[in-house]
């Protein structure tokens, strides 16, 4: 009887990973990307992210906002090339969530559960531990506090604030991207990237002494691609029924508070103010394009729906 229940949850399991495996490929195939070509590793961590279904669709749906680029970029700035990499970029910024290239699975699991738990902090996650965290989300604490033990073996202390722990995810997303060759250095970087308004710059990829902001190894400044990979995932994040939940007019006017008031930024830590002129201009210009690009989807949408 052992044998038989064994085996029927070796064949729901490999069924479940076809599944993840089909849903997987699939997205990756629409931004030119072969999900078979990851790493093993790479993959298991997508499989993990994919569990966290809300996080990994939230990729999903950053990735297809640049559908409507004609709209949001109709002077071309940017070529088909760039938006493809700010497309595939937006896959893999929350690819941390599952944990480090190094981490265990029993961390993995944790980390990803602790990023995917759907009770929010009530206040400034500057102002709550890990501690607290846990003390909420009491479902997702381990017998004999060995939550905690698995965290510090990472070098994370159950004291560290909230805010530092989820700025994390940025640095291990581009440790998990670093050696795969089916990703470009472009696309590696700009994932990693997308909380550099709030001074989280895994590896020192930008310069930041630098008036231009400079990123080394890509030989080249800072500039609209990162730009609207950082606004896509805030945007999205606002947007998302299950964090911000907010009208596009909404969210649109957080990206302007965030941009622009300095007593919002202030609150969330952000270490890069006061930003230099020209990329508060082009901060600003951009969202001004994501407000006016959107407005003209839906009305191209509505228009095409009266004509049906």
């Amino acid at each position: 009887m052992f044998l038989e229940d064994e085996s029927t949850h070796a064949v729901v399991i490999s069924l479940e990973k076809e599944r993840m495996d089909r849903r997987l490929r699939e997205v990756f195939q629409n931004v030119r990307l072969r999900f078979e070509r990851f790493s093993p590793m790479l993959q298991e961590h997508f499989r993990l992210l994919l569990k966290e279904q809300q996080t990994f669709e939230d990729e999903v749906e950053c990735a297809s906002l640049t559908h409507s680029v004609d709209l949001m970029d109709s002077e071309r700035r940017l070529d088909v090339m760039d938006w493809l990499h700010i497309q595939q970029a937006s896959l893999f910024t929350d690819i941390g969530k599952t944990g480090p290239i190094d981490a265990v699975q029993e961390q993995k699991e944790l980390i990803a559960k602790i990023y995917g738990s759907s009770k929010s902090l009530p206040g400034n996650p500057r102002d709550f531990t890990l501690y607290d965290f846990f003390d909420i989300n009491k479902e997702l604490k381990l017998e004999g506090e060995e939550h905690f033990k698995l965290l510090e073996a990472m070098g994370i202390a159950p004291n560290t604030n909230m805010r530092t722990f989820f700025n994390l995810h940025a640095g291990w997303t581009y440790g998990l991207l670093q050696n795969e060759t089916e990703i470009s250095q472009e696309v590696k970087v700009l994932a990693s990237l997308h909380h550099i308004l709030e001074g989280v710059n895994p590896d020192g990829l930008v310069d930041l002494s630098s008036e231009i902001l400079m990123i080394p190894s890509l030989g080249r400044p800072l500039e609209r691609k990162e730009i609207w990979t950082v606004l896509f995932d805030k945007y999205q994040a606002q947007r998302a029924p299950h964090r911000g939940n907010q009208t596009h007019q909404a969210a649109i006017a957080w990206l302007r508070r965030f941009v622009n008031e300095p007593d919002l930024i202030n609150k969330r830590g952000v270490q890069l103010q006061p930003y230099p002129e020209w990329l508060h201009s082009l901060l600003n210009t951009c969202i001004t394009e994501l407000d006016e690009g959107f407005k003209k989807s839906q009305e191209n949408e509505r228009a095409l729906a009266v004509n049906e």
